[in-house]
C-alpha cells in the first residue's frame, strides 16, 4: 500500500512537471519569432522607396521626366533584388560596394541581376547604362539627404 501512494506522487509529480514545461516551450517559441516576421509588407520596401529618391536625384533636370517615371518603374524590381541580398536592410546606409553582397558585389553583377529581373522592357533597359549602374553602386543614404 506504501508503494502505491508513493508512485503516486510521482505521477502526478511528472504530469505538474510536464504541464508546466509544453506551456513554456510554446510560450518561448510564439515570443521568439514576432509575427510581423511573418508578415509581407503592404506598403513600398524601403529600398524601394530609397531607389526611387535615388532616382529623382540623379534623373534631376526637367528635361528627364519621362526617364525618372521609367526608373520608378523600376525600382520594384531593384527591391525585389536588394531585399533578397541583404536581408538586413542595410542598403543604402552602405553602399553596395561596401555591402558586397552575394550576387551582385560588383557593377557588372548588379548590372546583370536588374537587367534579369527587368526582364524584356526595352525602356527600362535603356535607362541601364553603365554610369547609372556605378553611381547607384556607390550610392549612401547620406546622398540621399539631399532630396529627402
Amino acid at each position: 500500500m506504501k508503494n502505491f501512494f508513493a508512485n503516486r506522487r510521482r505521477t502526478l509529480l511528472v504530469g505538474g512537471v510536464i504541464n508546466l514545461v509544453i506551456p513554456s516551450i510554446v510560450v518561448i517559441v510564439l515570443l521568439g519569432n514576432p509575427l510581423r516576421s511573418f508578415a509581407r509588407p503592404l506598403a513600398a520596401s524601403d529600398s524601394e522607396t530609397n531607389f526611387k529618391a535615388f532616382c529623382q536625384l540623379y534623373f534631376d533636370s526637367p528635361n528627364d521626366t519621362d526617364n525618372e517615371q521609367t526608373c520608378e518603374d523600376i525600382a520594384v524590381s531593384f527591391a525585389t533584388i536588394i531585399d533578397d541580398a541583404d536581408p538586413n536592410g542595410e542598403w543604402p546606409d552602405k553602399s553596395l560596394s561596401t555591402l558586397q553582397l552575394d550576387g551582385i558585389s560588383t557593377e557588372s553583377e548588379l548590372k546583370t541581376a536588374l537587367l534579369d529581373e527587368i526582364g524584356d522592357n526595352q525602356d527600362q533597359k535603356a535607362l541601364i547604362d553603365d554610369d547609372f549602374i556605378a553611381t547607384l553602386f556607390e550610392l549612401e543614404s547620406s546622398d540621399l539627404d539631399s532630396v529627402a
